[in-house]
């Protein structure tokens, strides 16, 4: 699967499921999708990073507030958001 498989299944998935994405991160980097059993720690799985919780997701394209969006961007400001910790300016545009 790859991310973009991933955010365009992201309405299937349980809140508690974890994106893992081998780096550099891009819309055809590799994702695995996986619940985090609190067993093993949440930084890496199988040589991909820890991206976001599916919950996050959601919560981070709630910034579009219904507004159209496409896929590509939706990826996009996942990306920026899993590496910065912060919202691009462009997304309030």
């Amino acid at each position: 699967m790859t991310l973009h498989d991933a955010v365009a299944r992201l309405e299937e998935l349980d809140g508690e499921d974890m994106f893992y994405v081998r780096r550099p991160w891009t819309a055809d980097a590799d994702c695995v999708v996986a619940r985090y059993d609190g067993a093993t720690g949440a930084s890496s799985h199988d040589g991909m990073d820890y991206f976001l919780e599916a919950s996050t997701a959601r919560e981070v394209l709630a910034v579009f507030d219904g507004r159209a969006t496409t896929l590509e961007e939706r990826i996009r400001l996942l990306i920026f958001y899993a590496e910065n910790d912060a919202f691009p300016d462009w997304v309030y545009e």
